[in-house]
C-alpha cells in the first residue's frame, strides 16, 4: 500500500476510475431494464421471460467475482477490469443479433461474466490496495458517481431508442464502454500499488482466521442478510420499474423519469449521511442506520402500492427507496472495507461480497 500525499478527490485517477465504473453500470445493467419495454414489444416475449436474461447475468457475475479476486491479488487487476468492461461492451452488441430467447440468455450469460470482472468487488479490491485503511473516502466517491449510473442510463436509453430505435442505443452503450470507460479503467488503475503482486503466505493464514470468526457471529449472518433483502429489493424493483409503473397508470415517458431520479436520491442519501458523520466527527453506527433504512425501505414499498390511488406517492416511493438505499450501500461498501483491510487479502473481498451481496449501485 502507498500513502497518497494529496487529497483524493483531487486525484484525476479516482476520477477517472469513478467516471468508468458509472459507464459500467450505467451500459451492462441498467441499460436492460431501461429497454426491457421495448424488448417486450420487438421481441413478442413476456417481462418474465427476458428478467431472467438480468437474473442470470447477475448469478454468473457473483460467481466469476471469485476469480476476479484471484487475478487481483496476483496483480492483474488493471487488464481484468478495463479488458471485461471493454468484452462487456463488445458482448452487449451480440444483442442486436438475437432471434430466439437462448440467444438472449446465452448473451446475458457471457455479459455476467464481464460484469463480474468490473463491477464495484474487483474495483474496490484495487483501491482497498492503494488506500488501504484510509479507503473509506475513495470508495464513497466512486459509489457517489456510480450512483448517477441510473440517471444516465434511463433517460439517454429512452431518447435513443424512441428516436432511432433499440439497436441504435445498444450501439451507443457499446461504443461508451469500449472506447471511454475501457481506457479510463487503463488509465485509473495505472499505478504500481495496483499492479504489483502480494505476498500469500502470511495474507492467506490471516483471512481464513478472520474469515472463520466473521462467520461463527450472528451479527454477520444479520447483516449479510439484511444487505442481501436491500439488494436484492433495489435490482429487483429498478429491473422491472418501467412495467410496474405503466401497470399503475403512469406512461413509459413518467416511469422513465421515476427511475431516472432514482440516482439522485441514492447520491443524495450518501451525501446525508457522510454530511452527519462530518458534523459529528463520528462514524454513524451501523445497526441503528441500517434498522432506520429498513423502515424506509417498507415506507417506500408502501407507497408504491398505494400510488395508483394516490399519485402524489410517486414522489414520496422516490424519494424514501432512492435514500434508503443510496445510505445502506454506504454502510454495506465500508463494512466489507474494513474486514478487507483486516484481512489483507483481495480475494477475501469477493468471499464477503458473495455472503453480503453483489447489490446495484
Amino acid at each position: 500500500m502507498t500513502r497518497p500525499t494529496t487529497p483524493f478527490w483531487l486525484d484525476p485517477k479516482l476520477w477517472a476510475i469513478s467516471v468508468a465504473e458509472t459507464l459500467a453500470w450505467a451500459g451492462m445493467f441498467y441499460m436492460f431494464p431501461a429497454l426491457l419495454l421495448r424488448w417486450q414489444r420487438y421481441f413478442d416475449w413476456s417481462i418474465s421471460q427476458l428478467s431472467l436474461g438480468l437474473m442470470l447475468a447477475l448469478v454468473i457475475s457473483a460467481i466469476t467475482g471469485l476469480l476476479s479476486g484471484k487475478l487481483v491479488d496476483k496483480g492483474l487487476g488493471r487488464p481484468l477490469v478495463a479488458l471485461s468492461v471493454v468484452f462487456g461492451g463488445l458482448t452487449i452488441l451480440g444483442l442486436l443479433l438475437v432471434q430466439s430467447l437462448w440467444q438472449f440468455y446465452f448473451v446475458w450469460g457471457l455479459v455476467g461474466i464481464f460484469m463480474g470482472g468490473c463491477f464495484y468487488d474487483p474495483c474496490f479490491a484495487l483501491l482497498i490496495r492503494k488506500y488501504g485503511g484510509n479507503a473509506k473516502g475513495p470508495l464513497v466517491m466512486v459509489t457517489f458517481l456510480a450512483g448517477l449510473s441510473v440517471t444516465l442510463s434511463f433517460p439517454l436509453s429512452s431518447i435513443l431508442a424512441t428516436q432511432f430505435g433499440w439497436k441504435i442505443s445498444v450501439l451507443v452503450f457499446s461504443s461508451l464502454l469500449v472506447l471511454l470507460s475501457g481506457p479510463l479503467f487503463w488509465y485509473g488503475f495505472s499505478d504500481e500499488s495496483y499492479i504489483v503482486g502480494r505476498s500469500k503466505v502470511k495474507a492467506k493464514i490471516r483471512s481464513l482466521v478472520i474469515v472463520r470468526n466473521l462467520l461463527s457471529k450472528p451479527i454477520f449472518w444479520g447483516l449479510a442478510v439484511m444487505f442481501t433483502a436491500f439488494g436484492a429489493n433495489h435490482i429487483m424493483l429498478l429491473s422491472q420499474i418501467l412495467p410496474i409503473l405503466t401497470d399503475k397508470g403512469f406512461s413509459e415517458n413518467a416511469a422513465v423519469l421515476v427511475a431516472t431520479f432514482m440516482g439522485p436520491m441514492q447520491v443524495s442519501g450518501r451525501m446525508l449521511l457522510v454530511g452527519m458523520e462530518k458534523v459529528g466527527n463520528k462514524t454513524m453506527p451501523t445497526l441503528p442506520v441500517s434498522f432506520l433504512c429498513l423502515a424506509i425501505l417498507l415506507g417506500a414499498s408502501l407507497s408504491l402500492y398505494l400510488v395508483e390511488t394516490y399519485r402524489l406517492l410517486i414522489i414520496i416511493f422516490i424519494i424514501f427507496q432512492g435514500v434508503s438505499f443510496g445510505v445502506i450501500n454506504i454502510i454495506k461498501h465500508v463494512t466489507i472495507n474494513h474486514i478487507i483491510w483486516q484481512c489483507n487479502s483481495d480475494i477475501c473481498l469477493c468471499r464477503i461480497s458473495i455472503l453480503i451481496t453483489n447489490s446495484s449501485p
